[in-house]
């Protein structure tokens, strides 16, 4: 399959039997990433989303790590959100026809020490603490060429 079908077509996931709340695309880029996230931010209200601070800080890690690793150096990158509201709990799936999760990563739920001098401190290595610490039932799947990340977030 070329980049440009690939781009139109990511394969599917097995059907939820509740409907989302949103499902979007986002072209894989920063700028397409933090627009989506603007726009999400202003859409989902606090009533309708309880947990929707939380949803967005793992959101803005999640996608833009995409971004960064998964999708670098690629021009037809893409992103699909889906977010559903399951009972008392928010349920999120994201996929992606980037690069493969490194084996092991998603295990990898410790922060970076941080018991140095402020100059030596270091610059990343906290997103995946962060998606653990707020995120719960965390799955990591390949499936034909395709990332899919699912996790649920509490809604109260």
């Amino acid at each position: 399959m070329t980049g440009a079908e690939q781009q139109k077509h990511l394969p599917q996931a097995a059907s939820s039997a509740t409907p989302p709340i949103l499902s979007t695309r986002i072209e894989g880029s920063d700028t397409a990433v933090s627009k989506a996230l603007a726009t999400l931010q202003a859409g989902l209200t606090s009533d309708l989303l309880p947990c929707r601070d939380d949803l967005m800080i793992v959101l803005g890690e999640a996608l833009n790590n995409i971004v960064e690793h998964a999708l670098a150096l690629r021009t037809d990158g893409v992103i699909d959100l889906s977010i559903a509201n399951v009972k008392d709990r928010v349920s999120v799936t994201i996929r992606d026809n980037g690069r493969p999760l490194p084996p092991g990563l998603l295990s990898g739920a410790d922060a970076p020490s941080v018991d140095c001098e402020i100059d030596d401190l270091p610059e990343g290595g906290f997103g995946w603490f962060i998606l653990h610490s707020l995120a719960d039932d965390m799955v990591y799947e390949r499936l034909e060429g395709v990332n899919e990340l699912s996790f649920t977030l509490t809604r109260a």
